[in-house]
């Protein structure tokens, strides 16, 4: 009798829409990871909850805090696209969130990502901020300079629409839960 709460992407999106996307917006994968994803939310009974998340991050793993603070630390060039754009979700107010989804059986389509849109560079100076270092190491280059395996949409932030409907607190701005964990992985 267990609720399924299938974790998705914002990469369901092509990223052309200019505004944050809301679950209600039409998708458009770019790519066979973004297709897949979007399969797996149609294969859920709408008594379900699907949730789209993105640019996860965490004072665990491979992420891109870590990779941030790693290059920082080994005097590596730091340089990061910023004509992409996207919504950073710690982790763990993720994880709160769905537990808290999962508890209530609350079925639908929601976006859970911690507030404010940024892109790379912005979120790679706020990491060197975090950390006491100079922001102003990070340098700027369009996403034209890396060579993706994949298409990436260029602006994949979410609004949390039905999160706001429900009436289910949203997550804080992204800066608070990265200031946090920048600090625990830098002490």
């Amino acid at each position: 009798d267990a609720h399924l709460v299938h974790v998705s992407t914002d990469y369901v999106f092509d990223g052309d829409k200019g505004l944050p996307y809301h679950e209600w917006d039409d998708t458009g994968p770019l790519s066979v990871y973004a297709r897949s994803k979007l399969a797996g939310e149609v294969e859920v009974d709408p008594a379900w909850t699907v949730v789209r998340t993105s640019w996860v991050f965490s004072r665990h793993g491979g992420n891109f805090v870590q990779l941030v603070l790693d290059r920082a630390a080994a005097g590596e060039p730091l340089r990061f696209i910023d004509d992409q754009v996207g919504s950073p979700t710690a982790a763990d107010d993720l994880a709160r969130l769905l537990r808290r989804l999962a508890v209530e059986r609350l079925p639908g389509l929601f976006h859970a990502t911690n507030g404010g849109p940024t892109n790379r560079y912005e979120q790679a100076r706020e990491i060197l901020r975090a950390a006491g270092m100079d922001p102003a190491r990070v340098e700027p280059i369009p996403s034209s300079a890396l060579e993706w395996l994949a298409t990436r949409p260029v602006n994949t932030a979410l609004d949390n629409a039905a999160l706001r409907l429900s009436g289910i607190p949203l997550l804080p701005d992204h800066r608070e839960p990265l200031e946090r964990i920048v600090k625990e992985l830098t002490a």
